[in-house]
């Protein structure tokens, strides 16, 4: 079954790694990649909700349930993010700010469908050295 204070403490060492970005998708990968066990523990999802099950200084982790057919403002999460689906799906398109002057304007730059098993990584990840 999914041991989430493990998960937390995989994903904690993965931050002192030389790529925490690499580090923690690899934790995400192993994680996702048997979902049955995440539902388990997690319990299965009856509504859309996001819900902060770990938070922080360095590490925030959120378990976020989309209901059909929901979908959201482009935003900028302003930070680093990596997505993990255990069950479900999540339609994304990424957006980038337009560099003609014009402020406030985005462009759609790319698109992706997340499925069980997947993991994506958002933003730039700047390892700190110590």
């Amino acid at each position: 079954m999914f041991d989430f204070q493990l998960f937390v403490e995989q994903c904690q060492g993965a931050l002192k790694e030389v790529d925490p970005s690499g580090a923690i998708r690899d934790v995400l990968e192993r994680t996702v990649s048997n979902p049955a066990e995440v539902l388990a523990g997690l319990g299965e999802p009856n509504r859309a909700t996001v819900k902060t099950i770990h938070a922080a200084d360095d590490l925030t982790i959120v378990n976020v349930i989309w209901g059909p057919h929901m979908t959201t403002a482009p935003h900028n999460h302003r930070m680093p993010a990596i997505i993990g689906i255990y069950t479900g799906a999540e339609d994304n398109i990424f957006w980038r700010r337009t560099v003609d002057g014009q402020q406030g304007l985005i462009k759609a730059a790319g698109a992706r469908s997340l499925r069980a098993k997947d993991v994506e990584v958002l933003g730039v990840w700047a390892a700190e050295t110590p």
